[in-house]
């Protein structure tokens, strides 16, 4: 057998590093989407944690496009109307988001070469 060069087995070094480095953020947004879940079913479930699941993430959520996500789950939360796109209730003057628009604009997923599952 061929002995590699080091050219090459820095090649082959960086593409496992490439795959594990996705492996790693995969199941970092997995445990984001799990957690997420799991609050969003006990906000519904028990009004106390609601309150302060609202609150946090009145506190924590600060981009405009972010806020209009989850405007529609915090006025679940209350029994509240979610405000018109862009019109946060802390941000009243903001301008319309692009994503109100089109709730996939912006979004890009990545396509996955055939046979690899993570």
């Amino acid at each position: 057998m061929a002995r590699k060069t080091p050219e090459q087995r820095l090649a082959e070094l960086e593409r496992k590093r490439a795959t594990l480095s996705e492996r790693i953020r995969a199941a970092a947004t997995r445990e984001k989407i799990v957690i997420g879940a799991a609050a969003a079913a006990e906000a519904k479930a028990d009004p106390a944690f609601a309150d302060r699941l609202k609150s946090i993430l009145q506190n924590r959520v600060n981009r405009a496009a972010d806020r209009d996500a989850i405007s529609q789950f915090l006025a679940s939360l209350t029994g509240d109307e979610p405000p018109a796109a862009g019109e946060n209730a802390d941000s009243g003057d903001a301008p319309p988001s692009e994503l109100a628009a089109d709730p996939l604009a912006g979004i890009s997923i990545p396509r996955r070469a055939a046979g690899r599952h993570f």
